[in-house]
Protein backbone atom coordinates (compact mmCIF):
# COMPACT_ATOMS: atom_id res chain seq x y z
CA UNK A 1 0.00 0.00 0.00
CA UNK A 2 1.35 3.33 -0.93
CA UNK A 3 0.90 6.00 1.69
CA UNK A 4 1.61 8.63 -0.95
CA UNK A 5 -0.77 8.10 -3.50
CA UNK A 6 -3.01 10.82 -3.95
CA UNK A 7 -6.18 8.47 -3.67
CA UNK A 8 -5.85 8.47 -0.22
CA UNK A 9 -4.90 11.32 0.78
CA UNK A 10 -8.70 12.50 1.30
CA UNK A 11 -8.68 9.81 4.20
CA UNK A 12 -5.91 10.95 5.79
CA UNK A 13 -6.26 13.02 9.03
CA UNK A 14 -10.37 13.56 8.83
CA UNK A 15 -12.41 11.70 10.80
CA UNK A 16 -14.06 8.75 8.91
CA UNK A 17 -17.69 7.52 9.85
CA UNK A 18 -18.76 4.59 8.27
CA UNK A 19 -19.58 5.22 4.43
CA UNK A 20 -16.18 7.44 4.70
CA UNK A 21 -14.67 4.30 5.64
CA UNK A 22 -15.89 2.14 3.04
CA UNK A 23 -15.45 4.19 0.24
CA UNK A 24 -11.54 4.34 1.64
CA UNK A 25 -11.82 0.14 1.99
CA UNK A 26 -13.22 0.55 -2.17
CA UNK A 27 -9.93 2.67 -3.33
CA UNK A 28 -7.57 0.83 -1.25
CA UNK A 29 -8.75 -2.90 -2.73
CA UNK A 30 -7.18 -5.00 -0.87
CA UNK A 31 -7.52 -8.81 -0.76
CA UNK A 32 -7.28 -11.81 1.36
CA UNK A 33 -5.62 -14.73 0.50
CA UNK A 34 -8.38 -16.11 -1.00
CA UNK A 35 -8.75 -13.27 -3.06
CA UNK A 36 -12.06 -12.02 -1.09
CA UNK A 37 -12.32 -8.10 -0.45
CA UNK A 38 -11.50 -6.89 3.20
CA UNK A 39 -13.25 -4.71 5.01
CA UNK A 40 -11.88 -1.77 7.28
CA UNK A 41 -10.94 -4.03 10.42
CA UNK A 42 -8.50 -5.41 7.93
CA UNK A 43 -7.30 -2.13 5.99
CA UNK A 44 -7.23 -0.59 9.43
CA UNK A 45 -4.53 -3.09 10.69
CA UNK A 46 -2.56 -3.21 7.43
CA UNK A 47 -2.41 1.44 7.88
CA UNK A 48 -0.97 0.04 11.88
CA UNK A 49 1.64 -2.21 10.26
CA UNK A 50 2.65 0.66 7.72
CA UNK A 51 3.01 3.07 10.80
CA UNK A 52 -0.44 4.62 10.74
CA UNK A 53 -2.15 5.50 13.83
CA UNK A 54 -5.69 4.92 13.50
CA UNK A 55 -7.50 6.78 16.80
CA UNK A 56 -11.09 6.29 17.73
CA UNK A 57 -12.92 9.99 18.24
CA UNK A 58 -16.54 10.85 19.76
CA UNK A 59 -18.36 13.84 17.66
CA UNK A 60 -21.82 14.34 19.36
CA UNK A 61 -23.41 11.05 19.43
CA UNK A 62 -20.86 9.12 16.85
CA UNK A 63 -17.72 7.37 16.37
CA UNK A 64 -15.26 8.08 14.15
CA UNK A 65 -11.96 6.99 13.34
CA UNK A 66 -8.82 8.96 11.97
CA UNK A 67 -5.97 7.95 10.23
CA UNK A 68 -2.46 9.85 11.00
CA UNK A 69 0.61 8.95 8.98
CA UNK A 70 3.99 8.24 10.58
CA UNK A 71 5.83 11.62 11.21
CA UNK A 72 8.87 9.96 8.87
CA UNK A 73 6.07 10.20 5.67
CA UNK A 74 5.69 13.83 4.50
CA UNK A 75 2.79 14.67 2.66
CA UNK A 76 3.54 17.06 -0.40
Amino acid sequence: MNLLDKAIQPYIGVPLDVPKKKEFVTIVGLKDKQGHKTGWTTLKKALIECGCTVSTTRIGTKNYDVVTLPTCIEVA
